[in-house]
Formats: C-alpha cells, structure tokens, sequence
C-alpha cells in the first residue's frame, strides 16, 4: 500500500517540478523550496501551523495555487491550509489563485498556512504542500512538513529500556510467594504532569490475586489510584517513587494477564500502558517424580496399537507425543483424567524405529524407542 502511495507520489511530483519561477520561505527569511520541515507539539496543542511566503522570482505576474498532498496522516488528526482562504480540510487543490506580481513575495497577511490539529494523537503526520503557476503546473515548487506529536510519557525497565506500550512475559512457578515488577516512568514533554495509574484485568486465574504500589496505593482492591505522581518536564519517577505491579500466585498455574495504564491526569488522552502477562506453571521440580508414574508401552513392538499407563499428581498436564527417526511428530495425545490408560492406533504407521516422549507442564522428562512391526 505505501509502495503504492509512493509511485503516486512521484507520478504527482512529476506534474510539479521544482521552478525557479516561484520560491517558498519560512519566517526568517530561509528559503526551504523543496526541503523537508518538522514541527514538534504535545499531542494536547489545539494547533500546529507552518507560514510560509511564496516568492515569484520571474519578472511577470503568476497566477499561484497551492495543492496537499497527504503522504501518510494519523488517524483522528485534522489538517488543513489557507491560501486566499482557509479550506476544509477535504480539499486538496485551492480552488483561487493569489495573483503575485513579478519579483515580489508575499505579504505575511497573504502567506501559505499549513495547518494541524492533532487531537491528542501521538506519532507523525507528513504531509507535502505544492505552490504552482495556475497557467503552467510544470511551473511549480513544493516543501514537506513533518509534523510530530511525541508521546508525553514513557515507560523504562530497570535496564533503563523503553517498553512503553509493551507486553511483558513473566515466567514463575505456581509456588512463588510473591511476583514483583518494578517500571520508571517518564515525562518527556515540556511541561509538568500528574501522573495517575489505573488497572484492568484482562484474563485471571481464580485463586490468584494482583495489586500494584503507585504513590500511596497499595492494595489489592484499587483499580486505579487515588494520588498521582507529580513529574516535572523531562523527568523521571524513581526509588521510591516508581510504579511496582504486584502477583500472587498462590499456588494456581496458568496465564493471567494485568494491564496497567498510565496517565496524565490533566489530559486522559495522554496515556501509556503496559500489559504484564504472568505465566505460571507447577514446574517440574515441584513435582515428585516418585508420584508421577509411565508405563513403558505395551506391547513393544507394536503391531496396529499400544496403550501407557500414567499417574498424576496435582494440577500437572501430561502428554505423550511420537515422532519419526526425523524428528517429525507424527502422533499426540494429552491426558484426560489424574490416572488412566492413553492408546495409540498405529496401523497407519509403516513399520520402523520411531520415539515417544513423555511430556509434564511442558518439560520432557523421558524419550525412548518405539518399534513397529508387522
């Protein structure tokens, strides 16, 4: 699709080839004719604008029109231009000319405004502006404005990476007292924010339990705290005062999934999360393997079927899988019950050496051979 939007692009520049006729300058007299500006605001400005004056550098008059083109815009953004007008931001081609006399340029009054709102959105909107000679399109200049809403808040991990935004896999045994995560937060703009945390339960194991520690809160009832952190611009929270988002298994295995999102709570729209997704098993070293018990199959060599006894114990989740002298499974199955017989039809099978492996919680704990012959 940007491939796409890229040709068409071109194919459109191809139409407005850079003029001497006609030259485009910032504010401070700079000539920026076919550059490529950026302009950076918090997502919360009601308004970002470029004022550009064109210049006709011939000696005639030139009738000038103004054409965007949107090379890749955020979704729920608002852009628009002024040029004679002030046009609704579905137009792309002014439909007036602004009549610039030979060697002038244009008075501030009468200057290209490129105009965007970002409605609270973070990221970038590029968008690309063409002055041309309504009598000659060949006739033509063009500049690229950038313009860029970084977000306000940022999330670090202890090894001071940024994973705002991110899914963190956290990997414990059921029989873990007490899981922590420790998180920084940071505040990029160029103003002071008021910082507040809110949680929300995407999936849980019952049994387990989870709470976070934010300002004064600490309990596992909250779902979104009473206080806020205040962070100055271009600060961070830290030591005592960064967020730790707490898990209690309890000895319950399972995923459960936690979301916590931070946010300014002056701006509900400046806002950042992070997803804790806990993911909890017995573990084989809490399982005494004098308890679990596998037969050997039966009959070996196998003909057209063979059965394994099992004997489990607790929450474990046992599996049997067969694979080829390859490597490829070409049988599985799981067991049911805490005790019982699992049986295998092989009659499919051509007959050879193959393997079956016993599987708990994930984890092989035992491989050997298998023979079928007929």
């Amino acid at each position: 699709m940007k491939t796409n939007l890229l040709i068409l692009i071109l194919i459109i520049f191809a139409q407005f080839v850079y003029s001497q006729n006609i030259s485009l300058f910032n504010r401070d007299g700079i000539d920026i004719s076919g550059t490529t500006i950026d302009l950076y605001a918090q997502p919360d400005e009601f308004l970002m604008a470029a004022h550009i004056s064109v210049k006709n550098n011939s000696t005639s008059q030139i009738r000038v029109k103004v054409k965007k083109i949107e090379i890749d815009t955020l979704s729920g953004t608002t852009n628009y231009f002024c040029w004679i007008q002030c046009w609704p931001s579905t137009t792309y081609e002014s439909a007036q000319f602004l009549s610039i006399p030979g060697g002038s340029i244009t008075a501030p009054i009468d200057d290209l405004s490129c105009d965007y709102q970002p409605s609270g959105k973070t990221g970038i909107t590029r968008i690309t502006y063409v002055a041309f000679n309504n009598g000659d399109v060949t006739d033509s200049v063009f500049v690229t404005i950038n313009f860029h809403t970084p977000l306000g808040i940022h999330l670090f991990n202890n090894n001071l990476s940024n994973i705002t935004n991110n899914t963190i896999n956290i990997n414990a045994n059921a029989d873990t007292s007490l899981i922590s995560f420790t998180l920084r937060v940071a505040n990029n703009s160029d103003y002071s924010k008021h910082i507040k945390v809110k949680k929300r339960v995407i999936s849980s194991i019952s049994g387990t339990s989870s709470y976070f520690k934010w300002v004064n809160e600490n309990s596992p009832s909250s779902m979104v705290s009473t206080d806020s952190l205040n962070i100055a611009s271009i600060d961070t929270s830290s030591g005592s005062n960064d967020f730790i988002g707490y898990f209690s298994p309890n000895g319950h295995e399972g995923t459960s999934e936690i979301a916590y999102t931070f946010f300014d709570s002056n701006n509900l729209n400046d806002s950042v999360q992070i997803i804790l997704n806990y993911n909890i098993t017995l573990g084989i070293e809490n399982l005494n393997l004098n308890e679990v018990a596998f037969s050997e199959p039966y009959p070996n060599p196998v003909k057209d079927n063979f059965s394994i006894d099992y004997n489990l114990i607790g929450n474990a989740i046992a599996q049997i899988k067969i694979h080829n002298v390859l490597g490829s499974e070409i049988l599985s199955k799981e067991t049911s019950d805490k005790r019982g017989t699992i049986q295998f039809n092989t009659s499919n099978l051509s007959n050879g050496i193959y393997f079956y492996s016993v599987i708990i919680n994930n984890k092989t704990i035992r491989t050997n051979k298998l023979v079928i012959y007929r």
